[in-house]
């Protein structure tokens, strides 16, 4: 038997203590050394927070392994292959586009790949003229949650996130990226840096602020491009 948690940092959402539930959660599992505990989590400073933090019941009880992304060449020809054999077509350098797009993200190529299987008929050659289609269907199917997003938002953090989706970048406190967000305090800017990570709308990714979903940044682009 082993017992698998999934997106194990949302246990940090639980109740006004989080630490007690993990204590809880602890004091029962050290008591079972003969079944394996896997912790899978998206949001990796919030798992580092449950296992590196000395303050944490969890600190130094797991082993960490980050699972990096899947080879873009692996990728792209398994892409190639599952689209041959549905009867359609696709090259490489067209899935690794896909790839991409979506950073490198299984789920979402595998939405976009979805979208452009719903999109297209059998025996098609599917390329870039295809993407626009594709787009409209996966805006139709996630358009109400994008909608929700906005709306929780003031008209300065949408002023950020829209020069985000125009062009992601590390630099959001820079003369050129304020005034393309048209905002003149950086205290403003910061704060709602913070909600949008908070959120999980955006993430640190090699200096680069990105989306989380990149169908949410070219919905972004297209409502107000």
């Amino acid at each position: 038997l082993c017992v698998v948690f999934d997106e194990f940092q949302d246990v940090l959402k639980i109740g006004d203590n989080p630490w007690g539930v993990l204590a809880e959660m602890r004091s029962t599992i050290q008591f079972q050394g003969d079944t394996p505990y896997f912790y899978l989590g998206s949001v990796r400073n919030e798992m580092l927070k449950i296992f590196s933090d000395p303050e944490s019941p969890f600190f130094k009880s797991a082993l960490p392994i980050e699972v990096g992304p899947i080879s873009p060449v692996d990728f792209a020809a398994f892409i190639v292959r599952r689209f041959k054999a549905g009867g359609r077509k696709v090259t490489a350098e067209f899935a690794a586009k896909l790839i991409g797009f979506a950073d490198g993200v299984s789920g979402d190529v595998q939405e976009l790949c979805d979208a452009l299987w719903e999109r297209t008929d059998d025996g098609a050659f599917i390329g870039d003229a295809d993407l626009p289609a594709a787009m409209d269907c996966v805006f139709s199917r996630e358009g109400g949650a994008f909608e929700a997003a906005l709306a929780r938002m003031t008209t300065k953090q949408m002023r950020v996130i829209r020069a985000l989706a125009e062009r992601q970048t590390g630099s959001v406190f820079a003369g050129d990226f304020m005034k393309r967000a048209d905002m003149t305090n950086a205290g403003a800017m910061k704060k709602a840096i913070d909600r949008f990570v908070t959120d999980r709308l955006i993430f640190m990714k090699d200096g680069v602020y990105r989306f989380s979903n990149p169908f949410f940044r070219e919905w972004i682009k297209d409502r107000f491009g």
